[in-house]
Formats: structure tokens, sequence, C-alpha cells
């Protein structure tokens, strides 16, 4: 399948979909009109609109691209034979070909996969898997879909990927949300015992991942294979300093009767991803997370002409010279060498790549994961 025909795949399940949810939405109204679901509409209404148009864009540039690389023009006889390696599990030496450079190897051959229909992959993901745990992050609740879904329910109908989406806070802060997890994964566990999680959390769902394996490790090492996270500030956010938040903060312990049950700047979510409080943290209480799973980072980059709308926004927001995906910078979004992980490098990509909205190819992101976590044994 080539570009044209992906994004016109993707242009027609925004249109079908979106009629299908405003449709629900408008007849939950003329039943019962609330407040609260007049609100949902507004929500799906502008959920659908960014996902339609930015469908819309992606199919009418691709129409633009005249020509495209052949298999052999995109990957080099060295590639090649890495990805044979890779496929059929032989020794690769990772200090001549370091993590880094296999991951986005195996993601641009699992990309170039889903655009060529033509093209038959070496890589294949096994049969035997975890159930995917969905970790969403900040103010997720503004979004349709947990980050990635889209993507792992296409793996779910091709491959058979099982996956579910707990309840978290995108306002809250990481000890909140780590009781949620710990209540949702043990029922999960208890109404599914053979199974085993494989946490993928992106941006904050990485924080409160962490927090929730640091006080559960007996549970861990018994049900969970690891955790994979995707542009998680992993020692912190130096953007929660920004002056603007700063005086945000103060503000807002003036009204507190406003405020008193909705935290209206998600202040305890800002605390949780500063860096002062993220790099104590993790010095601290590393030692107390399982060791009998894996642990794996990866980060996203992207200019901001490559950007969502909202990441062009805030990369003029929060400037800096320091790469980054609009919101975390790329030295934020890996674990420190002093912890044994895997740290996969930089993927292109802006921070909201996961959102249902987005045209990127989150199949290939998840895959790419699988593929590279099986090889290693670490899956």
């Amino acid at each position: 399948m080539n570009s044209v025909r992906h994004s016109k795949k993707q242009l027609k399940e925004a249109l079908n979909t979106s009629y299908d949810e405003l449709s629900e939405e408008v007849e939950r109204i003329l039943k019962n009109p609330t407040p609260l679901i007049l609100f949902n509409l507004a929500k799906r209404a502008s959920g659908a609109m960014a996902w339609t148009s930015n469908a819309l864009f992606t199919y009418l540039a691709s129409q633009t691209k005249v020509g495209k690389k052949r298999h052999s023009e995109v990957f080099n006889a060295e590639d090649r034979e890495l990805l044979k390696k890779i496929a059929e599990g032989e020794d690769i030496d990772l200090h001549e070909y370091p993590l880094p450079r296999l991951f986005r190897l195996v993601h641009k051959e699992l990309v170039y996969s889903h655009l060529n229909r033509r093209h038959k992959s070496v890589l294949n993901c096994a049969k035997i898997r975890p159930t995917l745990v969905l970790v969403p992050g900040v103010l997720n609740e503004i979004f349709n879909t947990a980050s990635f879904e889209r993507g792992t329910k296409t793996l779910k109908r091709k491959h058979g990927f099982n996956y579910f989406v707990p309840k978290v806070h995108g306002t809250r802060g990481v000890k909140i949300n780590a009781r949620l997890l710990e209540e949702q994964l043990k029922e999960y566990i208890k109404n599914h015992p053979k199974e085993k999680l494989w946490l993928v959390a992106h941006s904050k769902g990485g924080l409160d991942s962490l927090h929730f394996l640091s006080h559960n490790a007996k549970f861990a090492e018994k049900h969970i294979v690891g955790l994979s996270t995707i542009a998680t500030p992993i020692l912190g956010s130096a953007h929660t300093e920004h002056l603007f938040l700063k005086a945000l903060r103060l503000l807002h312990k003036v009204p507190k009767k406003i405020s008193k049950d909705v935290d209206i700047i998600a202040e305890d979510a800002q605390i949780s991803l500063s860096k002062k409080y993220r790099e104590g943290w993790f010095k601290r209480h590393f030692e107390e997370l399982p060791k009998g799973i894996f642990y794996s980072a990866v980060a996203l980059e992207a200019e901001w002409y490559e950007s969502h709308i909202w990441m062009i926004l805030t990369k003029i927001f929060f400037q800096t010279n320091k790469p980054n995906d609009g919101i975390v910078l790329v030295e934020q979004a890996r674990f420190p060498d002093y912890f044994p992980a895997y740290n996969f490098g930089v993927i292109k990509g802006h921070h909201l790549i996961g959102a249902r909205s987005s045209t990127y190819i989150q199949e290939a992101m998840i895959e790419a994961h699988f593929i590279l976590l099986t090889y290693l044994k670490a899956l």
C-alpha cells in the first residue's frame, strides 16, 4: 500500500467513525438533553474535526508526491542483513550496532511495509504475546481514545494483540494514578489470571506506571513482563518551571473556592512532572522497581513545521534549542545510565503522534517495540 492508498484509507476511517460517533451523541441529546451530554457532543465534534481535517490534508498532500523509492533504494545491503539477523534471531554486536540504530531500522522497515502492500517484510510478530496495557498521559480526557489505541486496534485485528486501557486522571498526580493502576490491573489479573501484562505508556503515563511498579514489585514480578515508555520525561521536565506556569500556580492558591474539587491548572500533574521532583524520586526509588521485568524508552523529535498545530504552539511557548517533540526534550525521555534499561533512541514524530487524529503509522511504533524486545529475549 503506497502513501496515497494509506492516507485515503485513514481519511475514510476518520469520516465513517466520526459520523457514527456524532450520530450516537445526537441521539443521546434528543433522548435526554443535559449539560454533560452537550459537553460530550462538543468534545466529539472538535475531535472529529481535528481528525478528518488532518486526514484530508494528508491525503491531498500525498497526491502531490511523485514517484516512490524502491525498497532496494531505501535500505542498503547492511540494513537488509541486520533485518535478516533480527528476524532469524542471530547475534548482533550491540557495540557496533547500538540499540537506537536497530530500533530505527526496524521501525523504518515496518513503516515501509505499511505503506507498500506488495513488500513482504522479513519481520514478523510472534504468535505468543502479552496483553498490552495502554497508559495515557496528561489531559488524556480531551481525546476520544488513549494514545496509540487506534494503531493497537489495527494490530488486534491483524495479529490478535489483546489490550485494554486503564482509566487514569490526566490532570492528577502520579500517586493518585498509581493507585488507580494498582486497582485496575489487579482486578484485570483476577479476571484473567493466565495473562501477562506489558505496560506501554505515553508521556506522563510512564511516570504513573513507574510509581505503580515501585509499590507493587511482587505483583509485577509475577504478572508484568515490562514497561515501555514513549516520550516520557523520566527525569522530569524543565517546562514546569516556566514563569507563566509558576505564576499560574501562585494564582491558583488564591481562589480556592473556585477550584476546590477541580484542579483547573493540573497543578498535581505539573508537580509530578517537574525536573526537581522526578530526579530526586528516581534516585531514591529506582532500586525499589521490580528487577524481573524489562524497561525500555524511546524519545520523539520533530521540527516545528513537522508538528501538530498544538505542538507548534507549545514550541513557540516553551522555546529551546534542544531537540524535542513539542513537549518533552529528547534528553529527558531516556532512562539514566545507572539504571538497567533499553534506551531505543529517537524516532521522528511530535508529541501527539499517538492521538487518533494523527496520521502517524502507530502500528509501526508498537510492532517495532514488540519485534526488537522479542529479539532481545525480553518479551
